[in-house]
């Protein structure tokens, strides 16, 4: 069955800045109008679908199918041996609120079309995605396995950007909700396959960034973020920036070789972004003080307001 995500980007200008700083995408949730099913498709409750699949250990896969951009239904598909050893390669299934396969890795395997359906390349969709200022947005059309194979871009309609800016309050409220409270712990290797846990870095501020190699504005805002610390925090030793990937460590090296990236990136960090912070946006940024407190949480990487908060973090303002 065909799976269609929609996902939008609200474009947001700010009077004091020289450039368009996108906000984020959308990601698809499940929610009360949500049927779903068992192996043989009979309706079941949903409490009774995720005892199901988490007593598979693994052998079963909630499968999405996607209307007008929300989790319709999630029915259940037994894995193969081969299917199994892919899932846990790939870092492992979904979990009740997020489907995970739904961010693509794979960008030569993608097929990208432009409003009227025709064939163009990566760089001129992004071209054309980033110019239609929150007027263009993206469709994702993905396999049987749930793997994108084709993105096109739409025109949204004055509803698509109404709801969109509904849920980017939603979304601004949850991280408001984060700020003075401690950060959640979170453990991942860099693509050095090095260590690394937040509570080591106590005593230090931490920047972190939240994102996935599909995200079009979490690769927009990297020049910039690239500036800020070779600029101001190239040599203060009291700062850690660390970017939080969803893929896998193969997916985000090919890219870094296109789009460079001064953050420590640690791969695989699905399971921190989705379930430890709640992140239902993307790109996400965190600032986190000494002693280990959430002091900046935002969809806006905006280097003015992330040096703010950095530097007051820092006890510098």
């Amino acid at each position: 069955m065909k799976q269609i995500i929609f996902l939008f980007s609200i474009i947001l200008f700010f009077a004091m800045s020289s450039y368009a700083q996108p906000a984020g995408q959308k990601m698809m949730v499940s929610d009360a109008s949500t049927v779903y099913k068992d192996s043989s498709g009979n309706i079941i409750k949903k409490e009774k679908f995720f005892e199901i699949v988490n007593a598979a250990k693994g052998r079963i896969r909630p499968v999405p199918t996607i209307e007008n951009g929300k989790i319709a239904a999630l029915s259940m598909k037994i894995l193969t041996n081969e299917e199994m050893k892919e899932n846990r390669m790939s870092g492992g299934a979904p979990n009740d609120k997020i489907v995970q396969k739904m961010m693509p890795s794979d960008d030569a395997s993608i097929v990208y079309k432009d409003t009227s359906g025709n064939i163009i390349s990566m760089e001129k969709f992004e071209e054309i995605f980033q110019s239609g200022k929150g007027r263009i947005g993206s469709t994702m059309e993905l396999d049987e396995n749930g793997k994108a194979k084709e993105k096109r871009l739409r025109v949204l309609t004055d509803e698509d950007i109404k709801e969109g800016e509904m849920r980017m309050k939603e979304t601004a409220k949850d991280l408001d909700a984060m700020k003075g409270k401690k950060a959640p712990e979170f453990e991942g290797k860099d693509l050095d396959d090095k260590n690394i846990k937040l509570s080591d870095l106590k005593g230090k501020v931490v920047v972190l960034k939240f994102w996935f190699v599909q995200c079009i504005p979490c690769i927009k805002e990297m020049p910039e973020l690239n500036k800020m610390m070779e600029e101001k925090y190239k040599n203060n030793k009291d700062v850690v920036f660390i970017s939080l990937c969803l893929d896998g460590k193969e997916a985000i090296k090919k890219l870094l070789e296109k789009h460079p990236f001064s953050y420590r990136t640690l791969y695989n960090m699905k399971d921190a972004a989705m379930n430890d912070y709640k992140i239902t946006a993307y790109p996400t940024h965190f600032v986190i003080d000494k002693n280990g407190i959430v002091t900046q949480a935002s969809n806006m990487g905006m280097r003015s307001l992330l040096e703010e908060a950095i530097d007051q973090a820092l006890g510098e303002k």
